[in-house]
């Protein structure tokens, strides 16, 4: 227990990092697990180094920092996410998830899904993504254990609803992660089941209304089956084992098959970026910013695209870099991770519910998103900046 306590960031990323493996496998056999240790060895190598350097030698950090009496002030955090909330759903003008459905196609509901950012402007949907993997997830957590329960329970039920309207399966599970996580190691049975309950609510309706085809009907399917006679009835049985059958894909297979879709085209198909594949960096190159996520998705998926449907093919954090550098991209990836989980378990030393409350999430977005993506427009350093400005130890000694 004193090892995973103490390590606890890098045992979560291997969980994380066998999964990938696992689905690169499955959909590519090992062609590919060469380049990826690359990473996997310079990421181990970065963290053991640290770590030993930085914490168990106790390396003395040069300041203090003074956090703010959040007692006194916790009432910013509820009203800044709750005003952020209400203008966004007032910007957008409807509720998306209740107007999909009036909707009978699977693309009709993607395109509409995909209007909500895509018609948004650039600055709203930055300060919405703040707010949801940020704001909101570290406020619930913060009032849950200051027993603010009147701010926690108005912020739990907007934010979840929130959320729902935006089709976003992973957006309930963002915003009550360090809760749920918080009252897992605290051992809040009932806690953690109101959670449960509330992100399976969320995720199996947003997955009926995002596939009319498995909510329609008994009679609606009676109708088409006299049509053809092969289709049958769809059944409550066969629609949750449908919805289960997905859920396992998108978790164990789409991760290590989209990692497969980028080595299949990258450099094949489109060429290393040489440092234009970083958003930040067009201001130091000069170079026009180039997006693989979106540029992959036609190849990856052609039969969407000759839809007219357009998306993003995210992918694990070491990616993006492969994409900027080839296989040195894998260094530099693995190096900046294993900094980055150091910088973390020394900034919350001795405090192991908290930490994994608050980090767990995001280190698990690193199997679908960058981590400059994760650190700031996923709200991972929103999150970390707040703990550092707001919590005190006598307020949450845990």
């Amino acid at each position: 227990m004193k090892l995973f306590k103490s390590h606890s960031l890098v045992i979560l990323y291997h969980v994380i990092f066998a999964v990938l493996i696992y689905g690169v496998i499955k959909t590519s056999g090992t062609v590919y697990i060469k380049k990826l240790s690359i990473f996997y060895i310079c990421f181990l190598l970065t963290y053991c180094i640290s770590y030993y350097f930085l914490i168990k030698k106790k390396l003395k950090i040069p300041f203090k920092f003074k956090s703010i009496n959040l007692n006194n002030r916790i009432s910013i955090l509820p009203i800044t996410s709750v005003v952020f909330i209400l203008l966004h759903l007032l910007y957008l003008g409807e509720f998306h998830a209740i107007s999909a459905l009036k909707l009978n196609t699977i693309t009709e509901v993607m395109q509409l899904r995909r209007s909500i950012t895509a018609e948004s402007n650039l600055l709203v949907n930055y300060i919405a993504s703040f707010n949801i993997k940020g704001m909101i997830p570290f406020t619930l957590l913060a009032l849950l254990i200051l027993k603010k329960k009147k701010l926690y329970w108005i912020l739990f039920v907007l934010g979840s609803f929130y959320v729902f309207c935006l089709m976003q399966k992973s957006y309930i599970i963002v915003i009550l992660a360090p809760v749920l996580i918080y009252s897992l190691l605290k051992l809040k049975w009932f806690s953690l089941v109101k959670y449960c309950s509330v992100i399976t609510t969320v995720i199996l309706s947003l997955i009926l209304i995002q596939n009319p085809e498995i909510s329609k009907s008994e009679t609606e399917n009676e109708k088409i089956s006299k049509i053809n006679s092969k289709t049958k009835p769809t059944t409550s049985n066969s629609t949750i084992k449908t919805i289960l059958i997905g859920l396992e894909k998108r978790i164990l297979i789409v991760p290590g098959k989209t990692i497969t879709g980028w080595f299949k085209h990258i450099p094949k198909d489109l060429p290393y970026l040489n440092g234009s594949g970083y958003r930040f960096a067009k201001f130091i190159t000069k170079k026009e910013y180039s997006n693989y996520a979106k540029e992959l998705y036609p190849l990856m998926y052609p039969n969407y695209a000759a839809r007219g449907i357009k998306g993003n093919v995210n992918v694990a954090s070491f990616m993006y870099d492969y994409a900027n550098f080839g296989w040195k991209g894998f260094i530099i990836s693995g190096i900046s991770i294993g900094l980055l989980f150091i910088f973390i378990e020394r900034l919350f030393m001795g405090r192991f519910v908290l930490k994994l409350s608050i980090n767990t999430i995001p280190v698990f977005l690193l199997s679908s998103q960058a981590i400059t993506t994760a650190l700031f427009s996923g709200g991972w350093a929103l999150m970390l900046i707040l703990y550092f400005l707001f919590i005190k130890k006598e307020d949450f000694n845990i």
